[in-house]
Formats: structure tokens, C-alpha cells, sequence
């Protein structure tokens, strides 16, 4: 009797330390949409934890992961809006960029705030893939200066 005791304990706080690990993945949520001048919320792309409004969400990896997703107007030369965030696994799209309806780049990822990364790095990842987005580094070295300006 003192046996099942002992497995049944040791299994009830194995339990319990990988369901409290899993309650502790986040995901970084913040999302930014070109208006105006394009400096509203852009710290979201550029620094997000510079973002007042970004959040650390918690995030069940068992049925979603992390999403960047990055959407630029038709020959890539501005980012016209740009979210991150924690989504459902069967409704993530494919990891990399597509030109379907409107040129976007998705990345997903699942490790504690793991789309955190700036957009600078984030296109080093893209254009690995996909020739036509480094006409968006020209967009990106802008964002980062009217960032900077902004401050």
C-alpha cells in the first residue's frame, strides 16, 4: 500500500511541475497598422517591449504557437501592418512569405517569448527565402530612422 502511495505522489508532482511549465510559456502580443506618418505603435515592430500596449501572453504550446506576421503592400516597399502574437496551430500558415492576396511573411515559433525578434532580423530571416522582400529594407531602415526620430 505504501508503494502506490509513493508512485501515485511522485506521478501527481511530475504532473503538476509539466502542467506549470506549460502555463509559463509566453508569447509577446503587440500589433502595429501604417497610419498617418506610420510611427503609431511602431515600436511594435521595431523595439516591442518599447510598446506600451505589448503584453506577455501566456501561450499552451500543446495547441498553439507564437506568430509573427509581417504584411506589405504589393511590391514590398511598405509595411502596412505587422502583429504579434500566440494562435491556434491549425489555423497558423506556413513559416516564411507567400505574394497571396497581399505579399506577407509569417514566422512561428514555440519557446517563451519567442517572437520577439525586431524586423530588421526578421527580414535577414525572409530574404534568405524570398528575393523581392529586400526592396522592404529600404521600408525598414525608414521605420528604424522615424523610430529613432520619435523618441
Amino acid at each position: 500500500m505504501a508503494g502506490s502511495t509513493t508512485v501515485f505522489f511522485v506521478f501527481s508532482v511530475t504532473a503538476c511541475l509539466f502542467s506549470s511549465t506549460a502555463q509559463a510559456v509566453r508569447c509577446v502580443s503587440c500589433s502595429y497598422q501604417y497610419a498617418g506618418d506610420g510611427t503609431t505603435n511602431l515600436e511594435c515592430v521595431t523595439e516591442p517591449f518599447k510598446e506600451p500596449r505589448t503584453q506577455n501572453i501566456s501561450c499552451d504550446f500543446v495547441n498553439n504557437a507564437c506568430l509573427t506576421k509581417a504584411v506589405y503592400n504589393p511590391d514590398y516597399v511598405q509595411l502596412t501592418s505587422f502583429e504579434r502574437s500566440c494562435y491556434p496551430k491549425n489555423l497558423l500558415p506556413s513559416e516564411g512569405c507567400n505574394t497571396d492576396p497581399n505579399p506577407s511573411c509569417y514566422r512561428v515559433c514555440s519557446t517563451d517569448l519567442c517572437n520577439q525578434k525586431n524586423i530588421t532580423l526578421l527580414n535577414q530571416e525572409w530574404t534568405n527565402g524570398v528575393t523581392s522582400l529586400s526592396h522592404s529594407l529600404l521600408f525598414t531602415l525608414w521605420l528604424c530612422a522615424v523610430s529613432y526620430l520619435a523618441v
